[in-house]
């Protein structure tokens, strides 16, 4: 086995008798070193900042909207026309006593009876035009699950963090971009095409929870050291952001 000083010895020698070549040799191998030093630590560099980026945005969650259209949905179940039917005849007879006592005529035929016969076969429906078809409804309704109550039975089995309730926002008028500052009395939008992708600027505007909208916007240390405070920030579409710029069309 060789010795150090023996390989110490060697690599003089080496030297000595070929300079350059060595010399060229130890220069290569310290810039392949270096290199691949350097390379080792710029790619640490940029995946630790691509999981920081990620980590502060969206990449590591998810939102999900639900909407129900139950509450324009009309059941048309045989129990909620028994209880409207129900409903109807006590009321009909209500109506009639009341009659009776007052001393006064009554036509139950002014009534709307809230089954009606759909003009097929025997099928029948409610008629929600009826005050007894409107209130078997309501009953039936008050007997359902909510859509909070849905909407928490079917996301539990993916454990969410927080749920939110989304508030449209109710515009007074019509927003309109005002270029230049100066004010335009013709409706430009009215041109735009049904199918067009760019969204209208009346549209789409909710009030959000300042946590589901943090990622998109800069921190409030920034938005404090701006000279215009009481300007509001907000998530505009990208199309009318390019109009009030002045920029070309994506």
């Amino acid at each position: 086995m060789i010795r150090i000083s023996d390989a110490a010895i060697l690599a003089v020698t080496k030297l000595r008798t070929r300079k350059i070549r060595t010399t060229v040799t130890i220069i290569t191998a310290s810039l392949l070193f270096g290199i691949l030093t350097f390379a080792i630590f710029v790619a640490g560099g940029v995946f630790d900042s691509a999981t920081r980026f990620t980590t502060g945005g969206l990449s590591d969650r998810y939102i999900v909207r639900a909407q129900s259209f139950d509450s324009l949905a009309i059941p048309d179940s045989p129990d909620v026309k028994v209880r409207a039917t129900e409903i109807y005849n006590k009321l009909v007879a209500d109506k009639k006593a009341e009659a009776k006592r007052l001393g006064i005529d009554y036509d139950a035929a002014t009534e709307t009876k809230p089954v009606q016969a759909s003009g097929y076969d025997d099928q029948t429906y409610l008629d929600i035009s009826s005050p007894a078809a409107q209130q078997a409804i309501a009953e039936y309704r008050l007997t359902q699950p909510t859509l909070r109550e849905k909407i928490e039975k079917t996301a539990a089995s993916y454990h969410p963090i927080r749920q939110f309730d989304l508030s449209p926002n109710q515009m007074d008028g019509t927003a309109v971009l005002m270029k230049d500052g100066k004010e335009e009395f013709t409706d430009k939008d009215q041109n735009r095409s049904p199918y067009s992708m760019q969204p209208n600027i009346n549209e789409g505007w909710f009030y959000l929870d300042s946590s589901i909208t943090a990622p998109f916007l800069l921190d409030q240390k920034y938005l404090d050291a701006q000279k215009n405070v009481t300007d509001l920030p907000i998530i505009a579409p990208y199309s009318k952001v390019q109009n009030a710029l002045g920029l070309n069309p994506l």
